[in-house]
This record gives C-alpha cells, sequence and structure tokens, in this order.
C-alpha cells in the first residue's frame, strides 16, 4: 500500500483497510525488533507527537516538581 506523502492528522482520513494496514505494520515492525532483525525502513525519518491536553500523570508530575503536592 503506497502511502507517500500522506500525514496522519486523524483517523477518518484514512479507510478501514488502510488503519488496518497500520496496525499490521507496526506488529511487523514490533516482531522484527524484538528478534534483533534490523530494519531500515523508517531510518532518516521524523515523528512528532503533538497532545492537545495535558495528562492527569503530568499535572502531578508538574506539582511535585514544583514542591506543591503535600504528602502526609
Amino acid at each position: 500500500m503506497d502511502l507517500t506523502g500522506r500525514h496522519f492528522l486523524k483517523l477518518l482520513d484514512y479507510t478501514p483497510e488502510e488503519i488496518n494496514y497500520f496496525v499490521d505494520l507496526a506488529a511487523e515492525l514490533k516482531r522484527l525488533k524484538k528478534a534483533g532483525i534490523p530494519v531500515d525502513t523508517l531510518r532518516g525519518k521524523n515523528v512528532a507527537l503533538i497532545f492537545a491536553r495535558k495528562s492527569i500523570a503530568l499535572y502531578g508530575w508538574n506539582w511535585y516538581n514544583k514542591g506543591q503536592l503535600v504528602k502526609k
């Protein structure tokens, strides 16, 4: 499946078949990594993750680091 030049911004931009392809590809890459088989398919590629909201864990960590979390 050729997905060259497309960006993964939301699931609605892809067909169910394309989403299944992504999941299958991820499983295969993970299997190869666990087996110690080098895969150069993604060498030189960049990934950026942008989160719209902070997670609860991140809030707790920030409070703890700033001394705002009081443990009794």
